[in-house]
């Protein structure tokens, strides 16, 4: 049954329309109905476009991009509800570093509350479906790699871990962090997301150096063994180092 079939069998439908059209409202002035490229007339069903998903999209990065937030900034907020709680003791003078790190994670947070806002709002601005797809995928690829590191890190919280996940990378838990990051970035596909999220993965790149030097300190010569068989975050270059070492482990 056709739009003009519809409309001549409903006499409501039939003043809707018509009020519709006296007060000059179309699709392009509804964002919900909002369609890409030109809207026909509504009497011609047959040149009624595809249905577009973007609304429905958008809604879904608003509900993924916030669970992601919400599990990736666990430990941030953790430990900076730890330096609020020291201050309530009495710790009158905090060391310089301290704040430093406190500073920073407030920016970390700040900023990436900024890019999935924009992600949302900004929803595959360029409209390049290519590049929309490969952003999900590499979305889903770095919640993996979170949800991984986390399994792989409960197996010890004190000792040096380097099975799982890590005996492939370093800091799984950044490398998740920055898919997460780059995938949003191309989703939202505009210069205010890629600005954004550079930052972001700037801020994420001097965690790990100052994330080393603690770990340096803390296991010592295991840990430096530990950083010249294992990479930082190149995945690939740490599966053929894998492989390798399973060869040389056989032959030996």
């Amino acid at each position: 049954m056709g739009l003009s079939t519809i409309i001549a069998k409903k006499p409501h439908a039939q003043r809707t329309l018509t009020y519709f059209i006296e007060k000059g409202i179309t699709a392009e002035s509804m964002p919900a109905l909002r369609r890409h490229g030109p809207t026909p007339h509504p009497l011609n069903p047959s040149q009624t476009p595809a249905y577009d998903p973007t609304p429905l999209c958008s809604t879904l990065t608003c509900g993924v991009s916030f669970l992601t937030f919400k599990l990736i900034n666990k430990g941030v907020i953790t430990r900076i509800i730890k330096a609020i709680r020291l201050k309530s003791e009495g710790m009158k003078i905090m060391h310089k570093k301290s704040i430093g790190h406190l500073i920073g994670h407030i920016a970390y947070i700040t900023l990436y509350g900024i890019l999935i806002i924009s992600t949302v709002f900004l929803y595959n601005s360029a409209n390049l479906a290519i590049l929309l797809y490969i952003g999900w995928i590499i979305l889903a690829f770095g919640i993996i790699f979170l949800l991984w590191s986390i399994k792989s890190r409960k197996v010890s919280r004190r000792a040096l871990v380097e099975s799982g996940i890590y005996a492939f990378v370093r800091h799984p838990e950044y490398l998740g962090h920055i898919l997460i990051i780059f995938a949003l970035i191309i989703i939202s596909q505009h210069w205010i997301s890629l600005i954004v999220g550079a930052i972001l993965i700037v801020l994420l790149c001097l965690a790990m150096i100052e994330e080393e030097k603690i770990n340096i300190e803390k296991f010592g010569n295991a840990y430096r063994d530990y950083m010249k068989r294992v990479p930082r975050i190149n995945l690939i270059a740490g599966i053929i180092r894998q492989i390798y070492s399973k060869k040389e482990n056989k032959d030996g």
